[in-house]
């Protein structure tokens, strides 16, 4: 056996009727005590809103030691004026869905800002409880790229490539591109923006672009030559290599979404 394997973690879950049971009723008694008998934050979050997860049985404890840390560290940052209770329709929904992502760091840190988010008057009334199941239909991959644009609250140019066969009348989708400057271009997966898209979290305009931005041009030249150098065009039939332009932008919905869930 080889002693430097990796560590697997496994989530062993118990979904019986009284475990659930047990955690509706604590969740309900706890939020009771913290509004009416003093309890802290950090107490609240300690003895009721990580309790569930000890009742499911994460059975990497590590994992959910560091969580506690983490969700510890970002609590105390509340100024004490500041600190509300949070409302049970976003804590109860986001603490069923963490149970299964505890593995998912970017998914984590989505919940987590929301739980923490929901603690703080300053933002509270910013916390959609929508939000939680907007995580929950997201992947790693969707959050990554969310990350990389969170910043671009403005239109930003996005490229459709294109390859027109012959004489065809029409033209087969290639790639999806936004260049965001010239030194920092997205390749994300079409399904990445149709998905993001259908959650009402960004637009995307295909018949619209941006003008006077000479992003779409450079940035094209610079696939298209390397698209040519690849073996895929010389595989290919008669062709042309073309591109469309259009634009991606957030929705207001989706501005929250970021303002409250990645930040």
């Amino acid at each position: 056996m080889n002693d430097m394997l990796p560590i697997k973690s496994e989530l062993k879950v118990d979904l019986t009727d009284s475990a659930n049971s047990v955690v509706n009723n604590v969740l309900g008694e706890s939020t009771k005590q913290l509004g009416h008998s003093g309890g802290t934050l950090l107490n609240f979050f300690n003895n009721t809103v990580l309790l569930p997860l000890q009742i499911y049985n994460l059975s990497v404890n590590f994992k959910l030691e560091e969580y506690k840390t983490n969700l510890e560290t970002r609590l105390k940052l509340i100024p004490l004026d500041k600190q509300v209770e949070p409302k049970i329709n976003v804590i109860g929904p986001t603490l069923e869905a963490l149970k299964y992502n505890m593995n998912e760091e970017e998914l984590k840190k989505m919940f987590t800002n929301l739980l923490v988010n929901s603690c703080n008057s300053d933002y509270s009334n910013r916390v959609l409880p929508a939000y939680v199941e907007i995580i929950k239909q997201i992947s790693e991959e969707d959050a990554k790229f969310l990350y990389q644009i969170k910043y671009y609250d403005f239109s930003m140019p996005l490229i459709i490539t294109q390859i027109k066969f012959g004489n065809s009348a029409g033209a087969n989708e290639h790639c999806r591109i936004i260049p965001l400057s010239h030194e920092l271009v997205l390749y994300p997966e079409k399904i990445i923006l149709e998905n993001l898209e259908r959650l009402k979290i960004i637009n995307i305009y295909e018949d619209k672009y941006i003008e006077k931005n000479d992003l779409y041009e450079s940035c094209f030249e610079m696939i298209k030559e390397a698209f040519y150098k690849s073996n895929i065009s010389n595989k290919l039939p008669e062709h042309t290599y073309t591109y469309k332009k259009a634009t991606i932008c957030f929705t207001d919905f989706g501005k929250n979404f970021i303002y409250i869930c990645l930040s």
